[in-house]
């Protein structure tokens, strides 16, 4: 069912990957892609950027017309932020960007030894925890986590097997998000690039 909470989420997920996919837009050019009112357009984007989500350019785009000048929105590269872990047999990494996709800290885990899968899932956890203080962001203000691993059919619910890596039935996903607190999607190599 249709409510007026769904209907304002996806109005704003359009606007949002309007802007994701186009840069910096007018109001004005929002209207025309998405085929929302202005006032729809004005009070949704208001609420974004009193979230947080977008920001208003400094500058103003010249619109051929008398009356006020367009102000163009973009999304805040700081509203939120991404942990990108890798895990494979010969590579450890991690790299935490924005939410614009621009990298703002990366390290190379390839010492943390998995031979202990719950040990090495923790030892990767607090490095990701060093990594986060070190850009000096909240943890409250990263989404998530994104695990890119080699991996095999799983046999149970909930748990992870990856033979390169030597790990059978591994509960990574629970390991991970009760070390680090934040909410993770377990992706298979192939698919996660």
């Amino acid at each position: 069912m249709l409510t007026t909470a769904s209907l304002r989420q996806r109005n704003e997920q359009q606007i949002h990957a309007q802007i994701m996919a186009l840069g910096p837009i007018s109001r004005k050019k929002l209207v025309e892609l998405t085929g929302l009112t202005g006032a729809a357009i004005s009070r949704i984007t208001r609420d974004m950027i009193t979230d947080g989500i977008l920001i208003e350019g400094d500058g103003a785009v010249e619109s051929g017309r008398l009356g006020r000048r367009e102000v163009e929105l973009s999304a805040n590269p700081d509203f939120r932020y991404v942990l990108g872990l890798t895990i494979t047999g010969n590579r450890r990494s991690m790299v935490l960007s924005n939410s614009v996709g621009d990298v703002v800290r990366e390290a190379d885990i390839t010492g943390v030894d998995i031979s202990d899968p719950t040990r090495g899932l923790n030892d990767i956890a607090d490095a990701a925890k060093g990594l986060i203080f070190e850009a000096g962001i909240r943890k409250s203000d990263v989404a998530g986590v994104g695990v890119s691993m080699p991996l095999s059919a799983s046999r149970s619910e909930g748990l992870v097997t990856a033979p390169p890596i030597n790990w059978i039935d591994v509960p990574v996903q629970g390991i991970l998000t009760s070390s680090l607190g934040l909410p993770v999607k377990i992706e298979a190599r192939p698919t996660s690039i």
